[in-house]
């Protein structure tokens, strides 16, 4: 399995002839490559049907490919398929996945529910069901049982509304638990986010530093200075962030409490990156950051749909502040001591 510099050439080579902006909601033609290089199943073991390697693996190609602004069932499918291995079960197609706290009656091995913002639903074979009290199922979208409706986040990535009447589903055994299952996908959404905001950096870096206003640089001016500093801070936390979360997998029995409020702080402060980045690139940019060649805003509408995306910012942030309250004062001095 390659890894950091040869991972982010294979995406770049991958995506070099891809990178034109998509018809909303339209599976982008670079997929059916993504599959065949095995790269949805990076970080699932080779004896469970993946491609080896691991979550840091994973993350560093969520990382290199969102750096193009290019939207793919990626994440979704990645989970989906870690889940389905963990259960030993077999699908074909793309499968995305819903993490769900809410109501699902099962009656006969058949699903009552509306399952809202499923990601690709519309383009997906199948649905991985996870709900958090620890029950789960797969199920195929192609019946009549099953109505999507078409929905889109503010990138138009589809987000879509599954409705379940009835549809015959298989139970899965889930071997990791669900709160693992969440902890994956917020650690991915934050490699996502990461290679967005440094490439959104990037990107303001070169045009202040080369674009000039009476004589100087645009950077030569304390206020443009500044603000891309606070870029470059952001962009650091959401890198450590990341790491330590990804650190957290690198246990053999990976800690499930322990991997959730990892990801909890990496979400957060992605989140916080996602929302001060694009804010500050289009201010630094001026009426550049808007114009449609301009690739830009390919990077800044997916830090907006991205920053709540699978579980919203405040979600994570009482997640995390409910852990803390539970642990205790000397708990956690020695977290923010260690």
């Amino acid at each position: 399995m390659t890894d950091g510099p040869e991972l982010a050439s294979l995406i770049d080579d991958v995506t070099r002839s891809h990178r034109e902006e998509q018809p909303a909601g339209v599976i982008p033609a670079v997929w059916p490559t993504l599959v065949e290089l095995g790269l949805a199943d990076v970080g699932i073991p080779e004896e469970d049907g993946g491609s080896g390697g691991t979550l840091s693996n994973a993350a560093e190609l969520m990382e290199a490919l969102a750096r193009y602004g290019i939207s793919t069932p990626l994440i979704e499918a990645n989970v989906a398929r870690w889940v389905l291995a963990q259960a030993r079960a077999a699908t074909r197609g793309l499968s995305t996945i819903a993490v769900t706290a809410g109501g699902i009656r099962e009656t006969d091995g058949r699903l009552l529910a509306t399952l809202p913002a499923v990601p690709w639903a519309r383009s997906a074979a199948n649905l991985v069901v996870v709900h958090e009290d620890g029950r789960g199922w797969i199920v195929e979208l192609d019946q009549q049982a099953v109505a999507v409706e078409h929905h889109a986040n503010v990138a138009g990535e589809p987000r879509d509304t599954v409705q379940l009447s009835g549809a015959p589903a298989c139970s899965l055994r889930l071997a990791r638990g669900p709160v693992l299952v969440r902890a994956r996908l917020g650690v991915l959404w934050s490699a996502a986010i990461c290679g967005a905001v440094s490439r959104a950096y990037e990107l303001t870096r070169g045009y202040v530093c080369g674009r000039e206003q009476f004589g100087r640089p645009l950077v030569a001016i304390p206020a443009v200075a500044s603000s891309l500093a606070t870029m470059r801070v952001h962009v650091l936390q959401t890198q450590a962030g990341l790491a330590r979360a990804v650190e957290c997998w690198d246990i053999p029995a990976a800690d499930p409490e322990r991997c959730a409020n990892a990801a909890a702080v990496a979400r957060i402060t992605a989140a916080a990156a996602a929302t001060d980045v694009a804010r500050l690139a289009h201010q630094l940019h001026g009426a550049m950051g808007i114009t449609q060649e301009y690739p830009l805003h390919r990077l800044t509408r997916r830090l907006w749909a991205w920053r709540d995306t699978e579980t919203a910012e405040h979600e994570w942030a009482r997640s995390l502040g409910a852990a803390a309250v539970a642990g205790g004062e000397p708990a956690l001095w020695d977290k923010i001591s260690a």
